[in-house]
């Protein structure tokens, strides 16, 4: 249908929704019923049978998106059967013993978010269902914990030479200079671009200066201060800590057949941990390292995180035999246990996949609308600018960063093409002019941004589920972050670039605005100073 206002109304009723009920599920449920009555001019009948035939059936027979499903299906699994049979438990204890301070265990999750660095999905769920017993013995809150994943998962995976990301965002780079008609190579103006996407480099830095300074600001220090009052006072000793850190067996574990606990105990091992989480990572690096060096250039990477989840949760389930700490019944249990828990994410992911779906160039146009409304009357300088408005709004509109650079990128190349033409006088641009990559940049950020803000995002939703985290107060408490680091990135990042100032100079500006908004707004939840 022809792009118009009513086009923005689906997302906007499920944010809206989202703000007043606290609900998540139904919001995005009627947001989805809402664009399906536009589709269908009114007509309430056709309007459910649309929804859920084309867009939530739709959605789910996606083979990529059914991938995912399966993929978190499984390291749901994996992680069940990592805590049934005591190896998260061992690990925390052992980790316990160099993290004995909130400070430290921030920091080590946000390094755990770095290393994770090959797909968003994987780091949210990998690093949140490790971390989160750790947080939990270091009363670090649960959005705290949703914040540290989420805003390095997607940053890190985007940034990354080797990610799920590349081959998406590489594609749709040499489209939009083919639909200007303009042959580069997408595989160098996309390395170009990586100095340029201020925003995913300032929040890394800020998400590390918040974890080392331990200072909050606005609702997460709410948060915060809510979790330090709730507990008498974390032991002092490193002993009592690692202690306090192996929970009881859970009832469905080989203890409870034997009514033997402490050989229950004794069986409980780090490895039952390590070597699932190993797999996982030796499996994703291998795929994608075969990738890199594959000749055909079809490489699926929702292929490559479905084979590598499922040898991970097929290790977990062989490492708990092997160990002796939970039998092949319990085993089993612990796997559809673990699996269940990822159940809630999935139906969000499926309702945020159908709003997108329905907001996309072959329904509703959703962006096409955002971006006629804005205008093409801006000067070269203005367009780095404009772009990471726009990417955001859309993307905080659509729930989906992939959407948002699919969408974008092959408009906008071309537009920045042309505004750069008509200001050279017509002479020829080259493609690698600064301003075109810093649009790239910022489009390719922005997305990011709005994903970060968005209630309806699919990697938020990981996160809120990794953390087990309420998902609303997981976009409360990191909106205000988010929405800083954008401020911060727009203002010595994108204005400047605009006009020609190089990265080298934006991003160590950007780093010290960081730092000091950190230290001017932030104060820690403890009291101390």
């Amino acid at each position: 249908m022809e792009p118009g206002w009513p086009t923005i109304l689906p997302p906007l009723v499920a944010l809206a929704l989202a703000v007043l009920l606290r609900e998540v599920y139904v919001s995005l449920l009627v947001g989805v019923f809402c664009g399906a009555m536009i589709m269908t001019r009114g007509n309430p009948a056709d309007a459910l049978v649309n929804m859920l035939e084309e867009h939530i059936v739709g959605q789910i027979a996606d083979p990529d998106h059914l991938k995912t499903i399966l993929f978190t299906l499984l390291l749901g699994a994996m992680i069940g059967v990592m805590s049934g049979s005591g190896g998260t438990a061992a690990m925390v204890a052992r980790l316990v013993r160099f993290t004995t301070s909130r400070r430290r265990g921030m920091v080590l999750t946000w390094l755990a978010g770095l290393v994770v660095f090959f797909d968003d999905y994987a780091n949210t769920l990998l690093v949140g269902s490790s971390m989160r017993p750790l947080a939990d013995r270091l009363r670090i809150s649960r959005e705290k914990l949703a914040f540290l994943i989420d805003a390095t998962a997607a940053p890190v995976a985007g940034l990354a030479i080797v990610s799920t990301w590349v081959g998406f965002e590489i594609n749709q780079i040499e489209d939009g200079f083919q639909a200007a008609g303009i042959s580069v190579d997408a595989r160098d103006i996309f390395l170009r671009t990586i100095p340029y996407r201020f925003y995913p480099l300032v929040l890394i830095a800020f998400v590390f200066l918040i974890a080392i300074t331990e200072r909050d600001f606005g609702p997460m220090r709410r948060s915060e201060r809510a979790i330090l009052s709730r507990k008498p006072e974390r032991p002092n000793s490193r002993s009592a800590l690692a202690a306090d850190a192996i929970d009881l067996p859970a009832p469905h574990t080989a203890s409870k057949e034997s009514g033997d606990q402490s050989d229950e105990v004794a069986k409980r091992t780090p490895a039952n941990a390590l070597i699932p989480i190993g797999v996982l990572l030796i499996c994703v690096t291998i795929g994608f390292v075969m990738a890199a060096y594959s000749k055909k250039g079809d490489v699926d990477p929702f292929r490559i995180l479905l084979v590598s989840s499922f040898l991970a949760a097929a290790s977990a389930f062989l490492c708990a035999l092997w160990t002796k700490s939970l039998s092949l019944r319990s085993c089993t249990q612990a796997s559809l246990d673990g699996a269940l828990t990822m159940f809630p994410a999935v139906i969000i992911l499926v309702l945020a996949w159908s709003i997108a779906g329905i907001c996309d160039g072959k329904h509703l146009g959703t962006a096409q609308f955002i971006v006629n409304s804005v205008g093409h009357q801006l000067a070269p300088p203005w367009l780095p600018t404009l772009a990471f408005v726009l990417s955001g709004i859309v993307s905080l509109a659509t729930g989906s960063s992939f959407a948002t650079m699919g969408l974008l990128l092959p408009m906008f190349i071309p537009l920045t093409m042309s505004v750069l033409q008509a200001d050279a006088a017509g002479a020829i641009v080259d493609p690698n002019h600064p301003i075109m990559l810093a649009s790239i940049g910022a489009i390719l950020a922005g997305a990011i941004f709005g994903d970060h803000c968005s209630p309806i995002s699919d990697t938020t939703v990981l996160s809120s589920a990794a953390a087990d985290c309420d998902h609303l107060l997981h976009v409360a408490t990191q909106m205000p972050y988010a929405v800083t680091v954008a401020l911060i990135a727009v203002c010595t990042g994108c204005i400047p670039a605009g006009f020609e100032v190089a990265p080298a100079i934006s991003i160590p500006t950007g780093f010290g605005v960081a730092l000091a908004a950190v230290i001017m707004f932030g104060r820690r939840p403890d009291g101390a100073n």
